[in-house]
């Protein structure tokens, strides 16, 4: 819950246009655009926030993201998202190349 607590306030989610359930005592997996794993219980599978008015930086949270174990996905196109993508997000494979399950959209933003 702490990473995305810190990912909801990296990213201005008091302006957010819909977070429904976000910092609620709702279980993280009800919490708008959270989806969970249902093989791996409550496991953070991806964050799915398009057009949701997200504004901030990645670079904030790189390190908390990069701790959701079961994480293979990222869609955050059309916000106001600036810097760089972070290195250490993207899904990195074994042989350290970027892991093409990994689905990432940050388009639109200003990065």
């Amino acid at each position: 819950k702490y990473i995305l607590v810190a990912f909801y306030y990296a990213l201005g989610g008091m302006g957010w246009f819909d977070s429904m359930n976000w910092l609620s005592d709702e279980h993280i997996c009800f919490w708008m655009g959270i989806e969970c794993s249902a093989m791996e219980g409550s496991l953070v599978k991806s964050i799915t926030l398009p057009m949701n008015n997200l504004d901030g930086t990645l670079e904030k949270v790189e390190k908390e993201l990069s701790f959701l174990k079961n994480f293979r996905e990222l869609i955050l196109n059309d916000n106001w998202i600036s810097g760089h993508f972070p290195r250490g997000l993207g899904g990195v494979g074994k042989e350290g190349g970027l892991d093409s399950a990994f689905r990432i959209n940050v388009s639109n933003n200003r990065m």
